[in-house]
């Protein structure tokens, strides 16, 4: 909560469809997409610019475990920063319409980070069978586990 007035100047003047942020009014239609579109550009970007940080140091190694790994956790990281952004939205900017349309965000964050656990997990293990297949010789006959 401390945060939170910090943050809003230290009032919690908020109007039925307004935020009030140092001193000025924001309708929360208004503020609501521009925090979501903010963060969530901020983190793609910043996903960009790691992955291709890792990328250049992948390049440089004899092992494909790191381009593997690269290409299995691009897509839950989007998956997370797109539901993150709905989280945040959730946690520092509380609408005072409607407050029971946000108490399933956290929920839904979980759900969708167990997903894409899981999809990591079942992209990176399908890279390293078709990766290191030609290397062993059960997995060159097998093809896979499915």
């Amino acid at each position: 909560m401390e945060i939170y007035l910090k943050f809003f100047n230290g009032r919690m003047d908020m109007g039925m469809d307004q935020i009030a942020i140092f001193n000025f009014r924001f309708s929360t239609w208004i503020l609501i997409p521009l925090v979501y579109f903010v963060w969530v550009t901020f983190l793609l970007f910043f996903k960009t610019i790691c992955f291709k940080a890792i990328k250049k140091v992948a390049q440089k190694t004899k092992t494909q475990l790191d381009d593997i790994f690269v290409k299995a956790a691009d897509f839950p990281l989007v998956l997370l920063i797109f539901t993150s952004g709905g989280v945040i939205i959730e946690r520092m900017l509380p609408v005072a319409t409607e407050a029971q349309l946000t108490t399933y965000f956290l929920v839904g964050f979980k759900a969708v980070t167990i997903v894409a656990i899981i999809l990591f997990i079942d992209k990176f293990l399908n890279g390293l069978i078709h990766g290191y297949s030609a290397k062993v010789d059960i997995l060159r006959s097998s093809g896979g586990i499915a």
